[in-house]
């Protein structure tokens, strides 16, 4: 009865492991085999064990696909909190500033280590932090970089409850009613783009500044839009 139990269990494989012959009995009494595993590592496993596959590869491989199911060995650095802040944002509807009003995060940074890969391919550096180029759409590769907090501050051009005018870096002139002031920061300068008749002038001025000097930064119109406004002028 032993030599055909033998016999059945030389040559099965279970897993990654393939069971080459009886090695002999453990303290319990219980039946050992010398398993190969795929890798070619030969050693001694409880028939036991193998039956209910808790032994069903070496212990090199169980060590390395372990590794490999460590979803990305990031945490505890800045970068991966960066990324779980981006995506909290990102993925709450309360946080109204950010998915609330539809800032999303692109399906590849969905992934960490590819978060993780981008930012150090893109400048990276503990003293910046991520900034969206235009504040107004999401996250991803096109529409993100690496910015010091004074170049964030100069690119959060919100539009706010004393900015009567309706479009970015455009107010009215004080004192001068029907005037109206174009103007952005950069660099931490104030740049002065004129008076204009009215906010959609101004708002065209602010804008052909960006794309003429290939800013980085959040306009009212495409650049489709500036260019047939200034045709119909």
């Amino acid at each position: 009865m032993q030599s055909v139990e033998i016999d059945q269990m030389v040559g099965r494989r279970f897993g990654q492991r393939v069971v080459v012959r009886l090695a002999g009995r453990d303290n319990s009494r219980g039946y050992t085999y010398i398993c190969r595993c795929d890798c070619g590592r030969e050693d001694t496993v409880r028939k036991s064990a193998l039956m209910i596959g808790k032994s069903i590869r070496c212990h090199a491989c169980s060590a390395k696909l372990t590794r490999n199911k460590r979803t990305h060995e990031l945490s505890g650095t800045r970068l991966y909190s960066i990324w779980k802040s981006m995506v909290y944002r990102s993925t709450r509807s309360s946080v109204k500033n950010y998915a609330g009003r539809g800032i999303g995060v692109c399906d590849e940074w969905k992934d960490p280590i590819k978060f993780h890969e981008w930012a150090l391919s893109s400048g990276y550096s503990d003293k910046l932090s991520i900034d969206r180029i235009d504040v107004d759409k999401g996250y991803c590769p096109e529409n993100c970089r690496w910015a010091t907090l004074k170049q964030q501050r100069e690119n959060v051009q919100v539009l706010t409850e004393t900015n009567k005018s309706g479009y970015r870096g455009v107010s009215a002139k004080h004192g001068r009613p029907g005037t109206w002031l174009a103007r952005l920061t950069y660099n931490g300068k104030i740049i002065h783009l004129g008076h204009h008749r009215d906010p959609i002038e101004a708002a065209i001025a602010h804008d052909r500044y960006i794309f003429q000097h290939g800013l980085k930064r959040p306009t009212n119109f495409t650049l489709l839009e500036v260019e047939a406004r200034e045709a119909e002028r």
